[in-house]
């Protein structure tokens, strides 16, 4: 058998598998400018340049071979090569390590959900970026007070790669000094109060730092703490972003991923958001949600809409907690947010209004399954008498001192 047949198939398999997640972050980061705008020619590399890199030298070919680093190509669509490097980055890499491949995919996620021009990325990168919420849990609200600057990160990662370059020589063993060392430079880092751009960047050197040959992650906890520590702190970033987004596609899959990171509390705010109506204080300034601080909807676009009821239609009414009161109180709310989005036409267009009637099929007690609004209303005129009714005695037995015990409904 020729050796180019034998070649072929290790060639293929190469092709398919080799380095996914790695090679997605490297054009992701040649697709956009420092300053976020698409590039339209570039050094992006498909799976076989990529691969002929690290089987030829290209310095043995010149700047126009196909093995070239600095081959500039053009990029006609750049949206739709970073709507497919975003999906990769999903995959394995051979050439990355746990918790810091974690970090490369964090970076990009939060990059292009913060900054792309593209909603379609915008969007994408949220919910690519849900199942790392999940993981990483998040700060509600976030609004970074005197960030640190270029210099300050620097001096803190001169400390870190100095440890570094002692635990690489040693080959991972740790003195008592240098484990004090190690832990004390990544505190550094992680005291540090980060925005988006110096988060993202301190990612990048993290995931570099830990693919240095001759250690193991298991000897790099120090640096997997700070790692994780940096994730958790521009992921909750990009989430309070995204709630204000221009686009409604992007707010959409940003309720999403601020669903996975804060459960039901977060839906339950973010259903009521989409019922409230616009206003403005005293001084001009949008009136927001208490704790995760939403804008309300006010019928703007559907996709947030769209969202927020599948999730309900998922998962249920968010459970309510409190005194009895505050149960029926709280579920009333809710009941009516949705029976209020279905009967104000002038509001909601059609189609929203359609999706509040499907939702409050899968979350009322009503046992209708209508998309007729006097259905609807007929219902509601009986049941929230009712409700309401049962929340007076309720809010009497414990003005009274009473424990409100028993089965309230809710």
């Amino acid at each position: 058998m020729s050796a180019k047949r034998l070649l072929l198939p290790g060639l293929v398999l190469l092709l398919g598998s080799c380095r996914s997640a790695e090679l997605a972050s490297v054009n992701l980061d040649e697709l956009m400018t420092p300053t976020h705008t698409f590039r339209y020619s570039g050094r992006v590399r498909t799976g076989f340049d990529y691969l002929l890199e690290s089987v030829i030298d290209p310095d043995w070919l010149n700047e126009d071979s196909l093995a070239s680093r600095n081959r500039v190509k053009p990029i006609k669509n750049p949206t739709k090569l970073a709507l497919a490097n975003l999906l990769a980055l999903r995959k394995d890499s051979f050439g990355m390590r746990g918790t810091f491949l974690d970090a490369e995919r964090v970076r990009q996620y939060v990059r292009y959900a913060a900054f792309c021009p593209s909603a379609l990325c915008r969007e994408r990168a949220f919910l690519e970026m849900a199942p790392h919420a999940q993981r990483l849990g998040a700060e509600e609200s976030v609004t970074p007070q005197d960030p640190a600057n270029e210099a300050e990160v620097l001096e803190g990662l001169r400390g870190l790669r100095g440890v570094l370059v002692v635990l690489a020589t040693n080959r991972g063993r740790l003195d008592e000094t240098t484990r004090q060392d190690f832990e004390a430079a990544c505190q550094v880092l992680q005291g540090l109060e980060l925005d988006l751009e110096g988060g993202r960047r301190l990612l990048r050197i993290i995931a570099a730092f830990g693919q240095l040959p001759g250690l193991e992650v298991d000897e790099l906890g120090p640096l997997v703490v700070l790692s994780e520590s940096v994730q958790r702190r521009v992921i909750s970033l990009a989430l309070t972003e995204g709630r204000y987004d221009s686009s409604g596609l992007v707010r959409a899959a940003a309720l999403r991923a601020n669903h996975a990171a804060f459960g039901d509390a977060f839906l339950d705010e973010a259903l009521l958001a989409l019922a409230s109506r616009v206003r403005t204080n005293d001084e001009g300034r949008l009136l927001t949600t208490g704790r995760f601080r939403l804008v309300p909807e006010g019928g703007r676009e559907i996709e947030p809409y769209v969202a927020v009821f599948e999730l309900l239609q998922a998962r249920g009414l968010p459970p309510v907690s409190g005194k009895p009161s505050e149960r029926i109180d709280r579920r009333l709310k809710q009941l009516q947010a949705l029976m209020q989005i279905t009967h104000d036409f002038s509001t909601y267009p059609d189609r929203t209004r359609v999706l509040a009637m499907q939702t409050l099929s899968h979350v009322s007690p009503a046992g209708l399954d209508s998309l007729r609004e006097e259905d609807w209303a007929q219902w509601w005129s009986a049941y929230s008498v009712t409700e309401l009714a049962r929340l007076e005695r309720a809010q009497e037995v414990e003005q009274d001192g009473g424990n409100g015990g028993g089965n309230d409904g809710v």
